[in-house]
C-alpha cells in the first residue's frame, strides 16, 4: 500500500519538525544532576527519599512495610521496588501533562522486582498529553528487575520520554500504549546495551521508538505498531547504529505502516540480527537519506515480499530490488533480514564448526590408539 506524493510530504515534514522539537533544548548543556524527582506526584528528595505504593507524602525513613520507590539523591539514582501506580499526575507546572515519574536532571533509574505504572481507561478519558517516565535530561536504566507502562489516553501517549537521552544497560520493559498519537520511547539519543525492551503501541499515528541518534549495541528490542488511519513506524531516527543484539519491529494497520523509517541520515548494520517488516515497506527513508547499496562486512541481507518472511531470499545490491520505499518508489520487499556471517575458525558461536573439530581430534586419537595396539601385537 503506499500514499500518495502529497500525504507522503507531509508525513516527512512531521517526522522532521518532531526531531526538530527534539533539539531545541540543546541551546544549553543537559542538566546537571538529578535534583527533581516526582514518583505519583510525590517529591522525593535528600530529606524525604522513600515512596510507599498508595502513599500522598514523601518519608524520612524506610516505612512500615518497606519502601517502594528510594531516591539516593547523594548518587542521582531512584530505585523502584514492586512499585505500582495506577493514576498519572499533572507535570509540575503544567494543566495538560500528566505522568507517573518525573525527573528533572541527569539520573540513573534502578529497577528491583516487578515494578508497573498502569493507566488504562476509556480512550476518551485522560489528560492532552500523557507520560509513563518524563525525564528532562539524561537517564540512564540498569537493574535486575523489570518495569511495565501501559498506558490508555486520549489524545498522545508516550512511554519513556526525554529531551536529552535515554540508556539502557539492564533489567526488562514492556510498554502498551494507546491513543490518537502514540509512541513508545522519545529521547534525542537512545542507546540500548543489554536491556530487554518489548514495545507495542496503536493509534492514528504511531511510532515504536524514535531518537535522532539511535544505536543497539546488545540486548533486545522488539516493536510492534498499529496504526487506525494514518501511520505507523516501528523504529524511527535520523542515524541509526546496528551494532549487536536483537531487534524485530512490524508495522501493520491503515495508512503507511513500515517497520523501520530514517530520515536524514544513514542506517549502519554491523553486528546482531535484525528483522524489519511492515505492510507498506519494511524499511523506508526520507528524502535526505542514503539508500542502502550493499551488505555491511560481515553482514547478509535476506528479504520477502510477504510480511511473515516466508519464502526469502538473499539480497546482494539494488538489482535485486530496492530495498527501502522512498520518495514514493515503492520497495517490493515488506520483510528485511540483517544476519551476521560468523567466521568459519575459533568462534564458539559455530557450533557445526566445533563438533567437526571434536570429532577430527576425535577420528586421530583413534587412529592413534590402533597404531599402538598393532605395534604391540608385532
Amino acid at each position: 500500500m503506499s500514499l500518495n506524493g502529497r500525504f507522503r510530504r507531509l508525513i516527512g515534514w512531521f517526522i522532521v519538525l518532531s526531531c526538530f522539537a527534539l533539539l531545541i533544548p540543546h541551546a544549553a548543556a543537559a542538566p546537571g544532576p538529578a535534583v527533581e524527582v516526582y514518583v505519583g506526584g510525590v517529591e522525593l528528595d535528600a530529606a524525604t527519599p522513600y515512596y510507599q505504593n498508595g502513599s500522598s507524602t514523601a518519608f524520612a525513613s524506610s516505612p512500615a512495610g518497606g519502601w517502594n520507590a528510594y531516591f539516593d539523591a547523594a548518587a542521582a539514582t531512584l530505585k523502584l521496588q514492586n512499585i505500582e501506580i495506577t493514576d498519572l499526575t499533572f507535570l509540575q507546572g503544567s494543566t495538560t501533562e500528566k505522568s507517573f515519574i518525573e525527573i528533572y536532571g541527569n539520573a540513573a533509574l534502578e529497577l528491583i522486582g516487578d515494578n508497573k505504572l498502569l493507566f488504562v481507561g476509556s480512550p476518551a478519558a485522560g489528560p492532552d498529553f500523557a507520560y509513563g517516565v518524563y525525564v528532562y535530561g539524561d537517564l540512564s536504566v540498569r537493574g535486575s528487575g523489570s518495569l511495565s507502562i501501559a498506558i490508555q489516553s486520549k489524545n498522545s501517549v508516550y512511554g519513556m520520554y526525554s529531551l536529552y537521552g535515554l540508556y539502557f544497560y539492564d533489567g526488562s520493559m514492556t510498554l502498551r500504549l494507546q491513543s490518537s498519537v502514540s509512541r513508545g520511547i522519545v529521547a534525542t539519543v537512545v542507546i540500548i546495551d543489554g536491556a530487554q525492551i518489548d514495545v507495542g503501541v496503536e493509534g492514528v499515528e504511531c511510532f515504536g521508538v524514535s531518537g535522532e541518534d539511535l544505536t543497539l549495541k546488545s540486548g533486545t528490542l522488539d516493536v510492534n505498531v498499529e496504526s487506525t488511519y494514518s501511520f505507523a513506524y516501528g523504529v524511527v531516527a535520523i542515524a541509526l547504529s546496528l551494532q549487536g543484539g536483537r531487534m524485530e519491529t512490524d508495522a501493520f494497520g491503515t495508512g503507511e505502516t513500515c517497520g523501520l523509517y530514517y530520515q536524514d541520515g544513514t542506517l549502519e548494520a554491523s553486528g546482531g540480527q535484525f528483522v524489519m517488516s511492515g505492510e507498506t515497506s519494511a524499511i523506508a527513508h526520507g528524502k535526505n537519506g542514503t539508500d542502502i547499496q550493499s551488505p555491511a562486512a560481515g553482514m547478509e541481507i535476506f528479504v520477502s515480499a510477504d510480511r511473515a518472511g516466508s519464502i526469502k531470499t538473499q539480497w546482494f545490491s539494488p538489482a535485486d530490488g530496492s530495498l527501502t520505499y522512498a520518495n514514493g518508489t515503492p520497495s517490493p520487499f515488506l520483510y528485511v533480514e540483517f544476519s551476521p556471517i560468523y567466521p568459519q575458525t575459533g568462534d564458539g558461536r559455530t557450533p557445526v564448526l566445533w563438533a567437526g573439530i571434536a570429532l577430527g581430534i576425535l577420528f586421530l586419537a583413534a587412529g592413534t590408539f590402533f597404531a599402538a595396539g598393532r605395534r604391540k601385537s608385532c
